[in-house]
């Protein structure tokens, strides 16, 4: 479970009672206990959703450490050794938290989660919220978060990548996590393959002559886009508004949206991967991550797309 968010530069200020300390990112954790209700199985059970309730339960084990021994210790121990984390920019997780220190309170709830077919690659995703300080010096910060998790040559399940975006007002609870288990590998895959497509694709989507709507294009009808400053939407009429409000009063053309892929990764399965690296609006540059799933015999389409 994520539990490392960028805050707005316009909650990067100096608090009022200690001038001298600065909130930059929340890295101190409860884990509110939930009960694993899983809805929305979109493949028939299995080992896949075998392979998603022992990632799920992994997740509640790393906020139940955190608690415990506190969150530097226990990001330490649910990373993988070369995770990725984003401060906005892509940043080594470890070195990340070896010079953190614990601050404030971050609670978080997933509410999807998917898997690949093969069981071994899979992430979750859903609001959280950051409190610090009291009384009138009191701090909440909101967002989403989205964790991808990778199991271990020794069959752990570890946290390769976190981001996490941020909006002003809470995000309701959900009672169940939704959860998609993907249960026909693609035909042949080759992960290598696969994740030289991931990144061009991303290459070709920043050259297109209309990079936003090759983006919807590009999209599964369900996606879900998340964006600093705005609620997460899902489904691409949704997303096409998000993108309208963002870009409105910019004097960037829509077009102008650039992205420069990084890295990216695929299940062995072939039907689930990753992508992620810097994006930019003119002058202004970010990171983005983009989760993909693939059916058989079909292409590539996003199926998650974070800008922070």
């Amino acid at each position: 479970m994520l539990a490392y968010f960028p805050v707005p530069g316009a909650l990067t200020s100096e608090r009022p009672s200690k001038p001298e300390v600065k909130l930059k990112y929340a890295r101190m954790a409860t884990y509110l206990m939930l009960p694993i209700a899983l809805a929305g199985c979109g493949g028939s059970p299995g080992d896949g959703e075998a392979a998603l309730l022992e990632m799920l339960s992994e997740e509640v084990a790393f906020g139940q450490r955190s608690v415990a021994d506190g969150t530097r210790t226990a990001f330490l121990a649910y990373l993988a050794d070369d995770s990725i984390v984003f401060e906005p920019n892509p940043a080594d997780g470890k070195t990340v938290q070896m010079e953190s220190q614990d601050s404030g309170t971050l609670t978080w709830e997933p509410a999807y989660a998917e898997i690949s077919a093969d069981g071994t690659l899979g992430y979750t995703t859903g609001p959280w919220t950051f409190e610090d300080g009291q009384g009138a010096d009191v701090i909440r910060i909101h967002g989403h978060y989205v964790s991808i998790w990778k199991i271990q040559a020794d069959g752990s399940w570890k946290v390769i990548l976190d981001i996490g975006n941020t909006y002003p007002d809470p995000f309701p609870g959900f009672g169940a996590v939704e959860k998609r288990v993907a249960v026909d590998p693609v035909e042949g895959a080759d992960p290598g393959t696969g994740r030289n497509e991931l990144v061009a694709l991303d290459r070709a989507l920043s050259n297109a002559d209309d990079r936003i709507d090759s983006l919807l294009s590009a999209t599964d009808p369900d996606v879900r886009m998340y964006r600093n400053g705005e609620r997460p939407t899902r489904g691409r009429e949704e997303a096409l508004e998000l993108l309208g409000l963002i870009l409105t009063g910019t004097t960037e053309p829509k077009g102008s949206t650039r992205w420069e892929p990084l890295d990216s990764g695929v299940a062995g399965s072939g039907d689930l991967g990753y992508s992620y690296g810097y994006a930019g609006v003119s002058e202004d540059s970010t990171s983005y991550l983009r989760i993909w799933r693939r059916r058989p015999g079909g292409e590539w389409k996003i199926i998650l797309d974070v800008v922070i």
